[in-house]
Order: C-alpha cells, then sequence, then structure tokens
C-alpha cells in the first residue's frame, strides 16, 4: 500500500501505469504464497520494513500533459517571376494597336499579325517607325507628342507610304490578298503598272459607240480598222496612259429590242469589245442614257460580255450594289477609286434606275445615293474619282444643277469630277481644291451613217497624281472630223480649242500645253 500511496502522492504529476503493476504483482505473489502456506512472518516484516524505509524507485512514465492547438502554417507560395521586358518591336505593336494607333490604320481594325505582316515584308525597323511615328519615343516607352491624322490626311496614310512607298489602304487589300481572307473586298481591285514611280497619269475621253452601220464604223472597216479612226499621236497618247477610262455609250449584245419611243438606240456586237483593247482602254464607264437602249437582255449581255474579257466597268449593274459598286486599281502605292454615275435622264425615263432587285444604271438626279457610294469609296482608297453623265446635249456652258452636284460631290470625298453627255465641251473649274471638267466632249461618236455629230471640239481630260498626292490637270485637245479623232499637239487648231476651252471655264488659266495653272504655277 505504501506503492500505491506512493504513486497517489505523485498522480497529481504523472500516471504511473507500471507502479500499478507492480503493486498488483506483490498482492497476488502474497496470496499465492498464503495459498500454499508458505507465509514467513519474519521475511514479511523485514520486506515490509525495507519498503517502508526505503523509497521506491520512481519508475519511467508516460506523460500526456495538455497540448495547445496550432494552426498549420500556410505554405509558402514559390515567387513567380517577374514577366520579362518588352522587346522594342512588342513595345512598337502595342503603340500602333492602341488608340492612337488608329490615326495611322484609320478604318481597319488592324491586329498583331497585320503588323507582323508589315515586318514579313518591310522588316521590324519599319514597323518600330511606324510606332515612332504615332507617338515618337514609344518603342523605348517615352511619352511623345501623339500623331495627328489630320495633319497628315486620309487617316495617316501619309505617314505609312512615306514610310513604305504604300498606303495604309494597300497595306491593308495586300494584306487580305495574301493571308487569303475578305475575297469579296478583292473582287473589284485591280493592280497596274505605271510607266514612272513619280506619278500615275490618267486619261479620261468622252462618248464612244461601236454600233454596226454608224458612220464611224463603216469608216474603220473600209479603211483597215480600229486604228484608222484616230490619229497615230492620239493612240500613241491613249496606249501610254497609266490608265485611261472611256465613256461605253452602248450595249454589247446580239438580244433585246429597241426601247418603243426612243429615237437614238445603239447596241454593238459582243465581239467589238476588242476595240477598247487596241485603243488601250482600262476601264469603262457604263452610267449613261445609251446602256438600256435594248432593255434588260442587253444589259446583262455587256455585264456578262465585259467581265468575260476582264475590262473593268462601274456605274450600271444586275442590281444596285452592284451598279453602285466601286472599282479600285492600285498603282504607285496608292489605292485609286472609280465610280459612275449620271444624271440623265432628266425628263423622259427610259433608263432604268438600278433598284435592290432589279438591274439598270446608278443614277444621281437625287444625289444622295452616289454620294454615300462616294463616302465608301473615299474610307477605301487614296483618291476617288467621279465619272458623271449630266447637262444639256449642245449646251457649251455648264448649268448650274451640274455646279451644285459638282459641290456635293466634292464634300462627299470626290477628289476629281469628270463629267460628259452633252456632245460639246463645257469649261473647267474648281471646287475648293478639286478639279471639275464639266465636259470632255464626244471622243469617237456617231449615231447614223451620216449624222452631224461627226465634226466636234473635243478633249482628253489628263490627271497626273503625283507621288505627294498632289494633282496636275490637263487638257489635250482633239477633235472629230469625218469619223476620225485627232489630237492636236501643236499648231492653230491646238490654240483656236485651248482658247475655246479657256472661254468656257472659271478661275483658272490653261497654259500653251493645256495645263491648269493659277498664280503659282502648274496645280
Amino acid at each position: 500500500m505504501a506503492v500505491l500511496c506512493l504513486s497517489y502522492k505523485n498522480m497529481k504529476k504523472r500516471i504511473l501505469v507500471p507502479v500499478f503493476f507492480a503493486a498488483a504483482l506483490t498482492l497476488g505473489t502474497a496470496c499465492s504464497t498464503q495459498r500454499n502456506n508458505t507465509y514467513n512472518t519474519n521475511t514479511f516484516h523485514i520486506s515490509r520494513a525495507e519498503t517502508e524505509d526505503t523509497e521506491a524507485p520512481e519508475t519511467e512514465t508516460l506523460e500526456t500533459e495538455s497540448e495547445e492547438t496550432v494552426e498549420p502554417e500556410e505554405p509558402v507560395k514559390p515567387e513567380e517571376p517577374a514577366e520579362p521586358e518588352k522587346t522594342p518591336y512588342e513595345k512598337a505593336v502595342d503603340t500602333l494597336l492602341s488608340a492612337e494607333g488608329k490615326a495611322l490604320t484609320g478604318p481597319y481594325e488592324a491586329t498583331q499579325d497585320f503588323f507582323d505582316y508589315v515586318r514579313e515584308q518591310c522588316g521590324e525597323e519599319t514597323v518600330l517607325a511606324l510606332a515612332d511615328a504615332v507617338v515618337p519615343g514609344a518603342e523605348e516607352g517615352d511619352e511623345g507628342e501623339p500623331f495627328d491624322a489630320a495633319e497628315k490626311g486620309n487617316a495617316g496614310s501619309s505617314a505609312i507610304f512615306d514610310l513604305t512607298g504604300r498606303s495604309i489602304h494597300v497595306w491593308w487589300t495586300e494584306y487580305l490578298r495574301d493571308r487569303g481572307t475578305g475575297p469579296e473586298a478583292l473582287s473589284c481591285v485591280f493592280w497596274k503598272d505605271t510607266a514612272s514611280g513619280e506619278e500615275i497619269v490618267m486619261d479620261f475621253t468622252g462618248d464612244i459607240n461601236f454600233m454596226d452601220g454608224c458612220g464611224c464604223m463603216n469608216y474603220i472597216e473600209k479603211n483597215g480598222g480600229i486604228e484608222a479612226g484616230f490619229s497615230e499621236n492620239l493612240l500613241e497618247e491613249l496606249r501610254a496612259a497609266d490608265l485611261c477610262m472611256m465613256n461605253n455609250e452602248f450595249a454589247y449584245s446580239t438580244r433585246g429590242a429597241p426601247l418603243p419611243g426612243k429615237s437614238y438606240t445603239f447596241r454593238a456586237d459582243p465581239k467589238k469589245t476588242e476595240y477598247l483593247f487596241a485603243l488601250g482602254t482600262d476601264i469603262v464607264g457604263l452610267a449613261n442614257n445609251h446602256i438600256f437602249d435594248y432593255g434588260e437582255e442587253a444589259l446583262l449581255d455587256t455585264l456578262d460580255t465585259l467581265d468575260a474579257v476582264g475590262m473593268p466597268h462601274v456605274g450600271a449593274g444586275r442590281d444596285l450594289a452592284d451598279a453602285s459598286r466601286p472599282v479600285y486599281f492600285i498603282m504607285n502605292g496608292r489605292k485609286i477609286a472609280f465610280t459612275a454615275a449620271t444624271q440623265i435622264e432628266r425628263s423622259a425615263n427610259y433608263t432604268r434606275a438600278a433598284t435592290e432587285d432589279s438591274s439598270g444604271v446608278l443614277k444621281t438626279l437625287d444625289p444622295a445615293h452616289y454620294c454615300e457610294v462616294l463616302r465608301e469609296a473615299k474610307a477605301n482608297a487614296d483618291f476617288v474619282v467621279a465619272f458623271v453623265h449630266w447637262g444639256t446635249e449642245g449646251k457649251f456652258e455648264y448649268e448650274g444643277d451640274q455646279a451644285e452636284l459638282a459641290r456635293q460631290f466634292a464634300e462627299a470625298g470626290a477628289d476629281v469630277i469628270i463629267g460628259g453627255h452633252t456632245h460639246c465641251l463645257q469649261g473647267i473649274a474648281y471646287v475648293e481644291d478639286v478639279p471639275v471638267i464639266y465636259s470632255v466632249g464626244n471622243f469617237w461618236f456617231s449615231s447614223t451613217p451620216s449624222d452631224g455629230w461627226r465634226s466636234k471640239d473635243m478633249g482628253i481630260a489628263q490627271v497626273r497624281l503625283q507621288r505627294d498626292g498632289s494633282v496636275v490637270f490637263r487638257f489635250l485637245p482633239c477633235h472629230q472630223e469625218s469619223w476620225r479623232t485627232v489630237l492636236y499637239s501643236e499648231g492653230p487648231e491646238k490654240e483656236r480649242i485651248l482658247a475655246l476651252e479657256q472661254s468656257l471655264s472659271t478661275g483658272i488659266t490653261l497654259d500653251e500645253d493645256g495645263y491648269v495653272i493659277d498664280g503659282e504655277g502648274k496645280l
């Protein structure tokens, strides 16, 4: 029991499991001795005395102290590696994709892939320079004055042209072409070489008519072909121009019937398209008052025929969208839009206007829709041509409605306005900085075997678009006599026709070579 007491005395500090086992073992031994009658009193007392006098050795105990609850420590997260510093090229692309970059890319939703394409074509340094044009020092992370699109012209096109020799409109078109996207946007785009990298020379003529049986056609069939109808120097001029546009005043078809009640109706065999190429023609205008002379069948045949031979055309179509669609030429790194519309007829209505679901011509008696066409063309091109059929036949002075339309066309985005229809010359004027020739007259035209149209003064309107975007405008004097058209490059006839055109014009001066000049020289 002493052991038990001893153990109890220390229970506040320990739990003595081995001591209890030892006590139980001692009691068990005593009971066993008593049962076997081997009880020894002396031994018992000695053992008891020893037990009382000697403190039992402490037995190793298992301590179970109350443990405090310890929250597990959060695992230490490894530090994320710092983002690598962007390269100058990546910084440049970020700048070009920013709000400031829109000053350079204009209406186009450029992505990094677009600037990767520019890098593929011109190298990384070009992309860095473009970013610097937008925000000087952008690729180094410096802040500078942002690019002002208004100062650089059409959506910043001048900046990218100055650096690469191609405008943003050309870059975007060629990006779509080379990446194989946007086939619809490429359907009316043509690429053409030029004689010089410093300018684009475009010649615009008046009416042509290849109708069988008319005086002009009878003449060339008797005299060796289409070249017989033009002076040699005139053919050289047309073929040497970087681009030549004519007013195609008839249908190519063997079908259809003349419109009832119309005095003059013109139609030619589709094979006569070969004459267009012989003359150096690159595009024809169809927005006139004779393309529908033989009805819808002949008009559709005309469109199919021109498409089949690869002759671009504007101003008429299978529906309004088709008739309104510009044609684009890319030359010298610039994208030029060609559009056409007719104000004629103003009273009678033989020629059908195109609608959303019917074929016809693009009319501009009400100019609202054609102005939208011009605005769209301007958003997608560097230079926009408006080729317009208007005015009164035989009237040399241009009229107030023509002048008002010209003003609206210029405001909508036309950069040059070429007029026709009157079968005679009309004057030249400027609407702000947009040159307008109200009528270039006929070019090679007759309506009967011996009609009175065969002796007429006329001209070629020449537009020379310079590398810096400026325009030089020129009038080349011509005359049709006996079904043959001649370009006068010298002599009294040249002087006479230039003097006539000068007298019809407003606010301009023609020099001895037909260039329009102001007080500071050639425009």
